[in-house]
């Protein structure tokens, strides 16, 4: 039976697992996180997905009513 380990992409920063035997972790496709936090387990366990908060504030122009005046 497969024991899984927690890796995270370099390129998405998602973080999900994969067989320990995953030809990705060789080649330094994927990091592999800390033992510790996260110890090699029977099944996969849910993935969570990185998602970047926003660079910038879109500002919005409200227009402006005009003035009798």
């Amino acid at each position: 039976m497969p024991r899984y380990v927690r890796v995270k992409s370099p390129t998405t920063k998602h973080e999900f697992d994969v067989p320990e035997t995953d030809p990705r972790l060789k080649r330094g496709l994927l990091t592999r996180i800390k033992d510790d936090r996260y110890p090699p387990v029977d099944r996969p366990r849910r993935a969570k997905h990185f998602i970047p908060r926003k660079q910038a504030a879109v500002a919005v122009e409200i227009p402006k009513e005009p003035t009798d005046g």
